[in-house]
Formats: structure tokens, sequence, C-alpha cells
């Protein structure tokens, strides 16, 4: 959506367009509920990078329905990229992003003004709210009602103290029609380790590290 975002990641599914449309929200075209809770940026340069900041964070921070999603992206000044990269990510990526782009013959003018006037932006805190809707607790799915099995599979590397967490978080999970099967990798396997949670679990260990 942002340029800049294929530095950070080039592999990131929500830029990857399904037939002839993105996943990302028209922000004129979403529910007043919805938009009353996104927060209009007016520091950016051009109206477009204002209604894409928008659509960015209707996704990130939960927005499920239906409303119309952009099939094209218009090119956003270099100024708003790194205005951008330092609002949502860490500051190394906007150090990173103009090594990157210097590197590669970019108008080094142009890459350090827009770095420098960025210089003050603080990482935003957004992902702390997510949407609300007033309907979620009367909300019917009609795939949960079919009560299908769904499968969870991890594959881990000598993370037991992170997958720990994530088991946890599992059995706290309303929905119980799930499997969980773990692929450990890890170079001392603890099969010990799986016998406390109270979850459908298999575990593989395999000894060979790959993908």
């Amino acid at each position: 959506m942002f340029e800049f975002l294929k530095y950070i990641q080039p592999t990131h599914y929500f830029a990857l367009p399904s037939k002839t449309a993105y996943v990302f929200p028209k922000y004129t075209k979403l529910p007043v509920e919805v938009k009353n809770q996104l927060q209009s940026d007016e520091n950016y340069t051009s109206e477009n990078a204002k209604l894409y900041d928008l659509s960015w964070q209707a996704l990130q921070l939960g927005y499920i329905g239906k409303a119309e999603t952009y099939s094209s992206f218009e090119n956003i000044s270099v100024n708003d990229n790194y205005y951008f990269l330092r609002k949502y990510f860490s500051a190394f990526w906007s150090v990173y992003v103009l090594m990157i782009r210097v590197l590669s013959f970019k108008n080094p003018i142009k890459e350090f003004k827009g770095f420098y006037k960025s210089k003050n932006i603080k990482r935003t805190q957004y992902l702390k709210k997510p949407i609300s809707y007033d309907d979620w607790d009367t909300f019917e799915s009609s795939l949960i009602e079919n009560n299908p099995k769904v499968s969870v599979i991890i594959p881990t590397l000598n993370r037991y103290k992170y997958l720990h967490d994530v088991l946890k978080d599992l059995e706290q999970q309303i929905y119980s029609n799930f499997e969980v099967i773990v692929i450990d990798q890890s170079d001392v396997f603890k099969a010990s380790f799986y016998d406390t949670y109270d979850l459908d679990i298999t575990v593989e260990y395999q000894q060979e590290k790959a993908l």
C-alpha cells in the first residue's frame, strides 16, 4: 500500500491482490460505527495518504465486513512514506529503509529530507484498542454452528518458553473443537513438556531442521 512497506515486509500477505482487489477497505465505504473508531491524521501531505492510513488502521484493528476495497493505489510522496514508517514501525526500520534507498541510487536529497522531517514522530500505540462492534455479543456464525474440526499446526525450534504461552492461550479458547499438532525441531527435545496441557495435542519430533 505504501511503497516503503516492500522493504520491511516483502512477503506481506495483506499487500497481495486477490483477483482484482486488495483486502484494504476504502475508508469512505466503511460503516459509520467503524469510522468513528479510527483516527484521521492530518500530518500527511496528501489526501490519498490520509485515506490509506485510515484503511491500514481499520484492517490492523480488526475490521470485519464487506466494504468495497481498493483495486489499486496511487504513489505516495517520500515524506509521507517515512512518516508512515515512523508512525507504525520501530525507528530501526526508517534507518534501514533510508540506507537501502540511498544505496539503490534514489535521490539522496529527497530521502534525507523525508527521513529528517519525520525524526520526531513517535510510534503510535493504536493497536491497544481494537475496533468494537455493538452487535458482537449477538452475532451468529453459520460456520461456528457447523462445529468444524480445526487443526492448529505449530512448527517450533528451541522456543519452549514462547510455546508455553501459545498453548496456554489455546487452552482458554471458547471454541473447543480443535486439535494441536506440534512439529518440534528443538536441539534438546523435551517430550515431558507437553504432558501438562489440557489439549488434544499431538507432538512430532523432527530431528532434521527444515521448513
